[in-house]
C-alpha cells in the first residue's frame, strides 16, 4: 500500500468502516458505514428558552396573517372614513386597511385557540367534566371566529 492510501491516526479515529460496507450493485460505488467520533468538545452553545422562541414565531405569524407583507409593499392606510364616521373594511375583496388585516389576525387566533382546546378537550380521558368545558369553549371559539370572518367577508362584498 503507498502512503497515499494509508489513512491517517485522525482519520482512522473518525472512520470506523470495515469490509462490511454497503456496495451499491453493478455500479462497484461502496458506500462506507461511517460513525464520527471524536469530533466535538462536548461544550454546549447557549441558546434562548423555549417559550421565548414560541412567543417570537406566533408574534411572525401574528404579523404574516395581519398582511404584515401587504402593509410594507402598499402601505395602506390605517382607518377609512366615509363623511363623520370610520370605515374599518375596504369595499373591495383586492385592498385592505391596517385595522382590517389585524381584525382578522385576531380572529384567525382565536380560531386557532379554540382549535388548541378542541385537542386539548380530546385527550382528557379521566377528567370528563373538563373535558367536555375545553370541547365547548373551544367549539364556541371556533364557530364565533369562522362566523364573524364570514361577516367581514360579506361586508367586504357589499352584501351586508
Amino acid at each position: 500500500m503507498s502512503d497515499e492510501a494509508t489513512p491517517s491516526g485522525a482519520a482512522r479515529r473518525v472512520y470506523k468502516g470495515s469490509s462490511r460496507d454497503k456496495l451499491l450493485p453493478l455500479v462497484g460505488i461502496r458506500i462506507p458505514r461511517v460513525r464520527l467520533t471524536g469530533i466535538g468538545s462536548g461544550m454546549t452553545l447557549p441558546s434562548p428558552p423555549r417559550m421565548l422562541m414560541l412567543m417570537a414565531s406566533y408574534i411572525l405569524l401574528f404579523w404574516l396573517m395581519a398582511g404584515g407583507i401587504y402593509m410594507m409593499v402598499r402601505n395602506p392606510i390605517a382607518v377609512g372614513s366615509q363623511g363623520d364616521e370610520a370605515v374599518f373594511f375596504y369595499p373591495s375583496m383586492n385592498e385592505s386597511f391596517i385595522i382590517e388585516g389585524i381584525i382578522a389576525a385576531t380572529l384567525l387566533f382565536i380560531a386557532g385557540i379554540g382549535m388548541v382546546l378542541l385537542y386539548q378537550g380530546s385527550l382528557q380521558k379521566m377528567n370528563k367534566n373538563y373535558a367536555t368545558k375545553l370541547l365547548v369553549v373551544g367549539f364556541v371559539l371556533g364557530i364565533v371566529s369562522f362566523l364573524a370572518l364570514q361577516w367581514i367577508i360579506n361586508i367586504k362584498l357589499g352584501k351586508a
